[in-house]
């Protein structure tokens, strides 16, 4: 029991690189067309990473009134953001916390709601952008059922292109 305890108080008091463990192992699935459990997704993996490596000690979530408990949550909320992909979506949670709520940065509970709702955003931007692109390639290819010179387009006969030389 007093090993297990020992164990438990962040692996033997050393601290890994959050940083690095938390960018080779947390990863948003693109793939995921839902974009709500896309972020669902990401949060539950983030704390399945943190039970995993034993770092509740400092990332934990736990009683609200513990010591310690604004200090993890603000860094538990900062690997959040600091692993957010795509990058336009961590920027635009950034921007946010910086400038229109600052709380989000220790609070996770917001910080999801914030997160669904600027990748909501940026899908639905990314898929306008791809109707207009597609809409764009088809505007500028000539269809090819009707194809017309600029001279058949203006009304005048089309020519034959000269050839120089014997014919």
């Amino acid at each position: 029991m007093l090993i297990r305890r020992r164990i438990v108080t962040v692996k033997n008091e050393q601290i890994p690189d959050l940083d690095e463990l938390f960018r080779r192992k947390l990863m948003v699935d693109l793939a995921e067309d839902d974009i709500d459990a896309r972020v669902l997704k990401y949060f539950r993996d983030c704390s399945t990473i943190i039970e995993n490596h034993e770092l509740a000690k400092i990332l934990g979530v736990g009683d609200p009134d513990a010591d310690g408990f604004a200090d993890r949550m603000k860094l538990r909320c900062m690997i959040f953001i600091d692993n957010l992909e795509p990058h336009t979506v961590r920027d635009d949670v950034k921007r946010h916390c910086k400038y229109e709520c600052r709380e989000v940065k220790k609070n996770d509970f917001m910080l999801f709601s914030i997160s669904k709702e600027k990748a909501r955003a940026q899908h639905k931007y990314h898929q306008l952008a791809l109707e207009q692109k597609g809409q764009a390639t088809l505007a500028r290819k000539p269809d090819s059922s009707n194809t017309k010179s600029k001279s058949e387009k203006k009304g005048l006969p089309r020519h034959k292109p000269v050839r120089s030389g014997s014919g």
